[in-house]
């Protein structure tokens, strides 16, 4: 392993934050150039193992992973040498019998391994020990080595094992080259990427990275099977019925294969449930509901009491991205399907079981739901397993959680007061956009008594185009002429004095400046504001009325349907009601295909009762109209009075507030 990656990990390993890139490349006299580059090559290595690289602009790198102190010692292994790592090299040795069928000697590993005899045979009597019992490995001196035993048991483990040892970004690694050449593998690569466009075709969805991979492998192992095939393949029974898409597009796959011959019925049946176990890079619109088939209704009842948990916790509204709700349907579906395909936990041998979400509240009321909701279907599987094919659908649900964090917690809140009008405070609101960092809010409405009053406290930061007294709040004074570079230079000076002295975590260390933000008003429809807004509908509740029964009748315009538009707030009724006790709210919502937009509205009850908040949103609406209803969920408990003002106050009062909300948001 070369002296400077070894020095890389030692600092990275030795720091508990970011470590910049300037002070890498510093310690090593090497360019920064370069250590992108052997940053780049340790990120996979080291991603093999189980083991995280963040880079992150403008902070710098850190491991997000305990470092092995094996790979301090033992290093990497050289990629210029040809081999196979070590710890790894067993498990290599299992995918090449598996592709082969047939006997291999011995001689044959050592080469494509770049080992000696001894090496080989070391290996295959450690991966002896591990293998199930359906699988055994034959050896006979002078005839070689092959592995033996049940065909559904060698296609299951190499399945686990293939797009964690071959990732198709390897494929053209120095370190796998004789691997990869032996196999034949970059000589099918653009065949069985065309078939993988077939498949993504056929069932309306990108397969993500990581089952791009575990598909591709599959492909070239029905390939390579083909004539060498020990025994036919013999399926157990699975525990969840395969949807006809991926039945119909296992069986075009099939057949191209077999180059147009009728393949068996088992080999199209395994091949379906593998596609139902792959994860999607994005969700397919409109189709979710064909591809999760007899699952979805378990599948929506996890979803919702997970979401509902959240709510609850987060005190925020999660149904408003509608891509996500069927992200997290479909890879949901895909983990279950995993579980039932019954493919060995390999890739805990080779990365850990440590996930990350352990303790997370994502992770741990999406696991529960999980195991409850399923707990018929699938046979009893840990936690922690459960825990770790749902990976990626606690990733998003954090991602989205992280969201709301940024949008309640920002690291800067900053005040625009501008004398001159409209137009420079626009100007000016546009030039503190480009430089404040991440999840900073900005609020441009005149105040005339802005310096009396207690406000300047609620703020990081007030720029204005004249003086004024702020106390403690920083102050910083644009002229109207001064030019746009040297308001830039001068907004960034101050907001990496105001980072440093909030200790921001790894603000004081940056050696650069903020990167620019997103500002919180992009993303969101100002149509949809001002539909919601001037529909928002304030009645007192009808004490002779159903609940539910008024809430349809008021969400109704005249353009719904009313027997679906019930059942699915009854629907969503059931899974629990989010409440906010402290300000006296109750939110009754749902998604529906009844509803044509956003709509929003209250019940106002007496003085000692909860006040209805109701939200409903089409189940098509994208996230930046729908956005709308739960950015007036946060306000609940964001917004000091809100909540006094819903439960009191006419219509056209709330509209005013609601407005008065949105400014400040969109600026």
């Amino acid at each position: 392993m070369k002296r400077r990656i070894e020095e890389i990990l030692r600092l990275l390993a030795g720091s508990s934050g970011y470590t910049t890139i300037e002070h890498i490349a510093t310690r090593t006299d090497a360019g920064v150039r370069t250590i992108h580059r052997d940053l780049e090559t340790l990120e996979r290595s080291l991603g093999l193992r189980g083991v995280r690289l963040e880079r992150r602009r403008g902070y710098g790198v850190r491991l997000l992973d305990p470092l092995p102190d094996s790979l301090l010692t033992q290093g990497l292994g050289s990629a210029a040498s040809g081999g196979v790592e070590s710890p790894e090299r067993p498990l290599m040795i299992l995918l090449y019998l598996t592709l082969a069928g047939d006997w291999t000697k011995i001689s044959e590993l050592a080469h494509v391994f770049f080992v000696s005899d001894s090496s080989i045979s070391s290996d295959l009597s450690g991966l002896e020990a591990l293998l199930p019992e359906t699988l055994r490995i034959e050896r006979h001196k002078g005839v070689g080595v092959q592995l033996r035993g049940s065909e559904l048991s060698r296609r299951l483990i190499y399945l686990a094992l293939f797009p964690v040892l071959l990732p198709l970004y390897l494929l053209e690694s120095e370190g796998y080259r004789r691997v990869v050449r032996s196999l034949g593998l970059l000589e099918e690569r653009d065949a069985i990427m065309l078939l993988i466009r077939e498949i993504e075709r056929h069932l309306g969805f990108a397969l993500s990275p990581a089952y791009t991979s575990m598909v591709f492998g599959y492909l070239f192992l029905l390939r390579r099977r083909l004539g060498v095939q020990s025994e036919p393949l013999q399926l157990r029974g699975f525990a969840l019925p395969l949807p006809k898409p991926f039945f119909e597009t296992a069986q075009t796959i099939c057949e191209a294969v077999h180059g147009g011959s009728t393949p068996e019925n088992g080999e199209v049946v395994l091949l379906g449930h593998v596609l139902a176990s792959c994860e999607v890079a994005a969700p397919p619109t409109g189709r979710v509901l064909q591809l999760t088939g007899s699952l979805s209704p378990v599948i929506q009842t996890v979803v919702e009491r997970t979401l509902g948990i959240l709510e609850e916790q987060e005190r925020t509204w999660l149904h408003d991205d509608r891509s996500l709700l069927d992200y997290l349907r479909m890879t949901l579906s895909a983990a279950a399907r995993r579980l039932d395909l019954g493919t060995p936990r390999w890739r805990d041998r080779l990365m850990g079981s440590v996930t990350g979400f352990e303790g997370t509240p994502e992770g741990v009321a999406l696991t529960r739901e999980f195991c409850n909701g399923f707990h018929t279907l699938l046979p009893e599987v840990p936690p922690e397993v459960v825990q770790r094919e749902l990976g990626e659908a606690i990733r998003a649900l954090g991602a989205r959680i992280e969201g709301v964090h940024r949008r309640r917690a920002a690291h800067m809140s900053v005040r625009i007061l501008c004398y001159e009008g409209l137009g420079m405070s626009s100007y000016l609101q546009a030039l503190v956009r480009e430089v404040l960092p991440a999840g900073a809010r900005i609020d441009s409405r005149w105040d005339p008594d802005f310096a009396t009053s207690p406000d300047p406290g609620n703020y990081d930061l007030v720029v204005s185009t004249y003086p004024l007294q702020t106390g403690q709040t920083p102050l910083l004074i644009i002229d109207s002429d001064t030019p746009p570079e040297a308001i830039r230079n001068a907004l960034r000076e101050k907001v990496m004095e105001i980072a440093q002295a909030k200790g921001v975590p790894g603000e004081a260390d940056r050696q650069d400046l903020p990167q620019p933000s997103v500002p919180d008003g992009q993303g969101i429809s100002l149509t949809a504001i001002m539909a919601v807004v001037q529909g928002f509908f304030v009645v007192p509740r009808a004490v002779d009325m159903d609940l539910l029964d008024q809430v349809v009748a008021q969400v109704d315009r005249g353009d719904c349907d009313l027997s679906i538009l019930k059942q699915d707030f009854e629907r969503r009724e059931s899974y629990g009601s989010l409440v906010f006790d402290e300000v006296g709210v109750r939110l009754v919502h749902c998604r529906s295909a009844a509803v044509p937009e956003p709509r929003a509205g209250v019940i106002q009850h007496g003085e000692n009762d909860l006040t209805i908040m109701v939200l409903a949103a089409p189940v098509s609406a994208p996230p930046e109209e729908t956005r709308v209803l739960s950015e007036l969920v946060i306000a609940l408990t964001d917004d000091p009075g809100f909540s006094d003002v819903i439960a009191r106050e006419t219509a056209q009062t709330i509209q005013t507030k609601i407005l008065e909300l949105f400014s400040r948001t969109i600026g």
